[in-house]
């Protein structure tokens, strides 16, 4: 941007702000000063405007004193500096008193391709609404041109009529004709009523999308452009005249930034809602009603050992999902398994979160390990923990749903009661689980000599691998797997108020992201982010329902 220059005219009764777009402004008008909480920027007021409206009006707001200079084009060492000589400039006192005219003076009078100024063939220029022709107290055959905002302050004394011209054309011999096309002219081009801001209140861009924002108003025109307020990452432009704010590091989210325009006349606000957005969206969620599930095979590095012997770490992981149980009373409603074989308990190991939904007793999250291998008794052998009582039902929550987690530490005896590297959090609190545990969890090589360090060969939804222990009505959203351990700030982000996100940008990223419906084909629940479909089985398309947290 070029520097603007500050300059009075030859008669020292205008100050002008060459490659800007702002007018000339008569003597005494301006006052420039240190923008408050700065250093290096400064305001410029228009005291004469702020006495007609009643409030501050500014023709430059907190511009850098570096993009002044003098009217030698030298800049200024300081912002303190560059006020003093803009004040100076804007109030000098070359002129005494009014212009006396004579027969022989003739003025042409016209205004500048912006519109904003008004031109005297003998050199001076004023800002539109800043002139008022007259013919109070003078004769029939002359006029006076006076300051606008204080009549008695008479510029221009007994301007003969017949010797004023607009655009070099004369306008006659009659007073008051006159006097109303020079009114005309010295208002026309500027503003005889307030500004009305016209564009739109709200935007919506895209995350990380540059957007420059141009405010438009209808009404008169505006003399000044003041953003009170912008957002973190959102500036002011300062061109045309500085009528553009804009960005491109907003995060998905709201965002408010206070405009005020101002013209001689008045001033007008409003507030600008940015909306930053993702191309997430969340639409659908899959019901399991009974036999229904949906399963495939596991994945390497995926739940390894399941369990294992005393001393031998297994793999971490963190389960996330949004469920939305049904209003039934029965206990033990599989939600998740990881198991070593199908069709059948017998012989096999499994890892299962489920839902209890006794009303009187129970309505909460239980996490359960299993062996049934090497002939071993589930019943006296398993890892068996429970959130509190009543912390889950299919009506509070985010619209019924619940934000799980449950993770794993995968640090060595992490399924042994007295090392427990088990975890689970509701709508981003970790609970305190209560041991239900036999035997005091898992076997080791001390119990038996089982080692317990299993596989599973099986991810699954709903039922377990038997026709026992399935959802009721519960609804799924948003399942994600990691091998990893998720920590409280982690899973603070993922619960993110009750509001499912975007996980492609989460980070750590999950293995494994399931929609549970959007942008999905039955029979398939598609892996997002990894290559692990879902296959659906005793469902249909239905099971894709409209019903997801909000």
């Amino acid at each position: 941007m070029n520097t603007i220059r500050v300059v009075h005219n030859h008669a020292g009764n205008c100050i002008n702000f060459y490659n800007s777009t702002q007018p000339v402004y008569w003597n005494g008008c301006l006052e420039a000063s240190v923008a408050v909480g700065t250093t290096d920027e400064i305001n410029i007021e228009n005291k004469i405007g702020d006495v007609s409206v009643g409030s501050s009006i500014y023709e430059f707001f907190r511009v850098p004193y570096t993009l002044f200079a003098n009217e030698d084009n030298v800049g200024f060492s300081s912002a303190q500096a560059a006020v003093d000589y803009i004040n100076a400039a804007a109030n000098t006192v070359q002129q005494k008193g009014r212009f006396i005219m004579t027969d022989e003076d003739s003025i042409d009078f016209t205004v500048d391709d912006s519109r904003q100024t008004v031109l005297l063939d003998n050199g001076d220029e004023y800002p539109v609404d800043f002139l008022q022709a007259s013919s109070s107290g003078v004769t029939t055959t002359t006029l006076n041109i006076v300051a606008r905002e204080a009549t008695d302050v008479v510029i221009y004394e007994d301007l003969r009529v017949a010797n004023v011209t607009i655009n070099n054309v004369g306008l006659g011999t009659t007073a008051s004709l006159v006097v109303n096309e020079l009114n005309d002219l010295f208002t026309q081009a500027g503003s005889t009523e307030a500004p009305v801001i016209s564009s739109a209140s709200t935007i919506t861009v895209g995350v990380g999308s540059i957007f420059n924002y141009e405010l438009e108003t209808t009404g008169g025109n505006v003399s000044a452009y003041e953003w009170i307020s912008l957002p973190e990452g959102v500036v002011q432009i300062l061109n045309k005249p500085n009528r553009i704010m804009g960005g491109s590091t907003l995060s998905a989210g709201t965002y408010t930034a206070d405009v005020r325009v101002h013209n001689f006349v008045g001033v007008a606000s409003t507030s600008i809602t940015i909306n930053v957005t993702s191309d997430f969206s969340n639409g659908l969620s899959t019901k399991f009603q009974n036999l229904d599930r949906a399963t495939r095979s596991r994945q390497s590095g995926e739940f390894t050992n399941l369990a294992k012997a005393v001393g031998t770490a297994s793999s971490a992981y963190s389960l996330s999902f949004w469920l939305k149980p049904g209003n039934n009373s029965h206990l033990n409603q599989n939600i998740f398994n990881a198991y070593s074989q199908g069709g059948t308990f017998a012989g096999t190991s499994i890892i299962q979160v489920m839902y209890n939904g006794n009303t009187s007793t129970t309505r909460n999250i239980r996490f359960n390990v299993q062996d049934q291998s090497d002939g071993l008794d589930k019943d006296n052998y398993r890892l068996d923990l429970s959130t509190p009582v009543g912390d889950v039902t299919h009506t509070n929550g985010s619209n019924g749903f619940h934000h799980i987690v449950v993770t794993n530490s995968g640090a060595a005896n992490s399924y042994q009661v007295s090392t427990l590297g088990i975890k689970i959090y509701i709508n981003g609190v970790e609970q305190t689980l209560t041991d239900n545990s036999a035997g005091g969890g898992l076997p080791d090589a001390g119990v038996g000599g089982n080692t317990f360090s299993i596989t599973p060969n099986v991810i699954a939804l709903g039922r377990q691998p038997t026709s026992a222990r399935f959802l009721r009505d519960g609804k799924i959203d948003e399942l994600a797997f990691w091998n990893s351990e998720l920590n409280q700030s982690q899973i603070t982000t993922l619960y993110n108020s009750g509001s499912p996100s975007d996980l492609s940008s989460f980070s750590p990223s999950p293995a494994h992201w399931y929609r549970m419906g959007d942008g999905d084909t039955f029979p398939t629940i598609s892996d997002s982010i990894g290559s692990a479909d879902l296959t659906m089985s005793n469902m249909t398309a239905a099971n894709f329902v409209s019903e997801v947290p909000s």
